[in-house]
């Protein structure tokens, strides 16, 4: 995937070259062949991925997307880490033409 997103004025749904679509206001994960439904959480997760899509993003970034600057800190990061499982074993199930990669000490990369 290449690293250019577009924010779709009307729509504000984030777009990609590849025709991956992702709508967070109807809650739709749509390519070439194929559309998922998600929920919040993989919704938000996915939406900071494509954002930064060939850049790892840092797992502190990711948990403050998701949850903000909550005055308790949020669950534990490793929350986040069952939520990465889920959404990946989501796209994979899909078929989507794309991968979450893991980088040791780095974050997460789409």
């Amino acid at each position: 995937m290449t690293s250019r997103v577009a924010l779709c004025p009307s729509c504000q749904a984030l777009h990609t070259p590849e025709g991956i679509v992702l709508d967070e206001g109807r809650g739709y994960l749509t390519w070439p062949g194929g559309k998922i439904a998600l929920s919040r959480t993989p919704m938000t997760l996915l939406a900071r991925l494509l954002r930064s899509i060939g850049k790892p993003v840092r797992r502190e970034v990711l948990h403050d997307e998701m949850y903000g600057l909550r005055p308790d800190g949020g669950p534990d990061q490793k929350v986040l880490d069952v939520h990465i499982s889920h959404l990946r074993r989501r796209l994979r199930d899909a078929n989507f033409p794309g991968e979450i990669r893991t980088h040791w000490a780095r974050g997460y990369e789409l």
